[in-house]
């Protein structure tokens, strides 16, 4: 999936990222399943100078021969290993 990223800051304690799945962008090619429709939010918050709340949502159609019930609920575990993979970069 490609996607399109629009960045908007809020307020200064706010900055939301869009995110919508543009699955037109590159033609189809034979084997491959692209995901029909994808689009959602994250949305960084400020707490205090050391901690950041982040909301994240999202909503996709699979396509192919998953259905959007099925695939939905493994999105949950998307943030945390991004998050976790990002710090262990970081400290390394």
């Amino acid at each position: 999936m490609v996607y399109r990223f629009q960045y908007i800051e809020i307020n200064s304690e706010q900055f939301r990222v869009n995110v919508t799945g543009i699955p037109e962008y590159i033609k189809p090619r034979e084997g491959i399943v692209r995901m029909a429709k994808t689009n959602g939010f994250w949305l960084l918050s400020s707490i205090d100078t050391s901690t950041t709340a982040v909301t994240y949502q999202m909503h996709v159609e699979p396509g192919g021969l998953i259905p959007a019930w099925l695939a939905n609920p493994f999105i949950v575990n998307v943030p945390f290993s991004t998050f976790k993979d990002l710090r262990n970069i970081i400290q390394k």
